[in-house]
């Protein structure tokens, strides 16, 4: 028993993160873990080498962010995520964020791969705003519309920029699943959605 308890303990992998001790695991989904799981303590340290003002700021499902001031440069290991990024990039829509770079971060043959996009930065949304959001995101999800209630007064420009992002997302086929009010934010006075991946539902599961 000790003989593959100590056997387990030397195979194990160094977990890395770029300013890992900052990163909460456990919460918001397991994107910190899945990229903890598979980064290598060199790439860690090449990416904060690279980036040395980086500071984390959020992860969900399939990846973590990190803030670098004026951008922010997310990990992940989603192949759809990616090709969303790419189609961005090669072709921006108003109602998304906008993708500035798109590198293989990790990933030699029979090692796991590792991305990272570059994006530019959104305003979050304040915590009024953001309580808005969320009741036009649950009404969206009931009737498939976003309809005016007596608890917008006051809030029209929102509801105008959250209608118009939602049309635009449609319009361009894009994902209306995560226009979440913690999946969006302002850029130049409009409503982007800056979280790219599919959402579970779309996956299948």
């Amino acid at each position: 028993m000790m003989k593959r308890w100590l056997t387990k303990i030397c195979q194990a992998k160094p977990m890395a993160l770029p300013k890992r001790d900052e990163v909460p695991f456990g919460m918001d989904g397991p994107g910190a873990e899945i990229i903890d799981d598979v980064m290598r303590q060199d790439t860690a340290l090449k990416q904060e080498e690279q980036y040395p003002d980086i500071r984390y700021i959020g992860h969900g499902y399939q990846g973590i962010a990190y803030d670098l001031g004026d951008k922010v440069l997310k990990y992940t290991r989603d192949s759809h995520e990616v090709d969303r990024a790419i189609g961005i990039k090669q072709k921006p829509i108003p109602c998304a964020i906008r993708v500035l770079d798109i590198r293989w971060v990790q990933g030699e043959p029979g090692e796991p791969f590792i991305w990272s996009i570059l994006l530019e930065k959104a305003r979050p949304l304040d915590p009024n705003e953001s309580n808005i959001v969320a009741m036009m995101y649950e009404d969206f999800s009931d009737w498939d519309e976003i309809r005016w209630k007596d608890d917008y007064a006051g809030f029209e420009y929102l509801f105008t920029a959250y209608s118009d992002m939602i049309s635009c997302l449609e319009h361009n086929g894009f994902s209306t699943f995560e226009a979440r009010a913690d999946n969006i934010g302002w850029v130049d006075g409009r409503l982007v959605l800056f979280d790219l991946g599919p959402h579970p539902i779309e996956r299948g599961y």
